[in-house]
């Protein structure tokens, strides 16, 4: 069920189907085809069906949620199902809106998982479907315009490292790397809300994800990826799995940004640099991590007083502060290497961009010699 697009659920949508109808039976104390479940065990199916971007229409057309969420019930004896049903939710918030799209109020239940559950897992799910239903009913341009007002007042400043907790130990050789090199970095230990991971978002100047099926697979990891996304934030994967590949929505928003390995210990110090070279380009973070030079002290003489700088606070406004001075200089020598950096990021852009039309043209070119034999094969009948 985790599997985009697979072709045997979206041929026979009959299972969706059968497992309301069991999860029916059970909740009636009745076999199902002379088998007894459990209801939490029957809707744990339904809630890893929905991970899948392919499933949800399907969950949605056959009123799954609906069957989920019926008659539900929040305690200590009911824990694993309110962390299916949570799981289920959550998973369904990224596609449809919570208040309209279903004929239950599946709100409330959200409500009664994020106040009164006693499993922090389902608690976690329930803020996730929170914050996305949020985000659906807020405006996009608001969205926009607080993110330039945080830009504008120079807050930008740390690269944001996403990750799901598997991954947490490739987050921290890619944080402590960036930081040995001069960058400010913000990696959520998992104890922060989803509200302050928003604000660590838009004060982010770049987000580096750890992508692996898990991060895929995460709510939590999918709403800060896409939040970050919906940004315009520039985003940097680096798979911390073997051979994977992402699809579905992770595919969605990393697009044809390459994607660098470092599923290892000898390729992350293969490919550290890569990370730091695309860092590079878009760290704006000079001010807040370049102290400003010791202020440049005149020596005081009284054979010269002409000479000395006066003491009083008014400088002549042709001049900048010293202490100013000292700061641009520091600065400024930071240029070659963003020079450097942004001119290695536009060679690897292009080097791509011309791999991809010399392949293209190759295939064109195999396809007019195609055609020119089979013009010869024409005129010879």
């Amino acid at each position: 069920g985790h599997l985009e697009n697979h072709p045997l659920l979206k041929a026979d949508t009959t299972i969706f189907k059968m497992i309301c109808d069991c999860i029916e039976a059970t909740r009636r104390g009745e076999a199902y085809h002379g088998a007894y479940y459990s209801e939490w065990g029957l809707i744990r199916n339904l809630a890893n069906m929905s991970v899948s971007d392919s499933n949800k229409p399907l969950l949605k057309k056959t009123n799954s949620v609906e069957c989920a969420c019926k008659g539900f019930r929040v305690g200590q004896q009911y824990i694993k199902l309110e962390e299916c049903v949570a799981k289920l939710i959550s998973n369904m918030s990224f596609s449809f809106n919570l208040e309209t799209d279903f004929n239950i109020d599946v709100m409330s239940v959200v409500r009664d998982i994020s106040s009164k559950s006693l499993s922090e897992e389902a608690k976690n799910f329930a803020k996730v479907a929170l914050f996305q239903q949020k985000q659906r009913e807020s405006n996009p341009e608001d969205r926009l315009k607080r993110q330039e007002s945080v830009t504008d007042s120079g807050k930008v400043a740390h690269v944001l490292i996403s990750y799901q907790e598997k991954g947490l130990e490739a987050a921290e050789n890619i944080r402590n790397y960036l930081e040995e090199n001069g960058m400010e970095c913000y990696l959520d230990q998992g104890d922060g809300s989803l509200d302050a991971m928003a604000t660590a978002v838009e004060e982010s100047c770049a987000v580096v994800m750890c992508i692996s099926s898990d991060y895929k697979e995460s709510a939590p990891c999918r709403s800060e990826g896409e939040f970050a996304f919906n940004l315009k934030k520039p985003l940097i994967a680096v798979s911390v799995e073997d051979d994977y590949s992402p699809d579905g929505w992770l595919a969605s928003i990393i697009g044809d940004v390459k994607v660098i390995d470092v599923a290892s210990p000898s390729n992350f110090d293969a490919n550290k640099n890569d990370i730091l070279s695309q860092v590079n380009v878009h760290f704006v973070s000079l001010k807040a991590n370049v102290k400003p030079a010791s202020p440049i002290v005149e020596p005081k003489t009284t054979v010269a007083p002409t000479l000395t700088v006066p003491t009083t606070t008014t400088m002549p406004t042709v001049h900048q502060p010293v202490q100013q001075q000292g700061q641009v200089a520091a600065e400024l020598m930071f240029m070659p290497q963003l020079l450097t950096s942004f001119l290695t990021h536009l060679e690897q852009v292009r080097e791509s961009i011309t791999s991809k039309v010399d392949s293209k043209l190759g295939e064109l070119d195999a396809k007019m010699r195609d055609l020119e034999n089979r013009v010869r094969d024409l005129e010879k009948k």
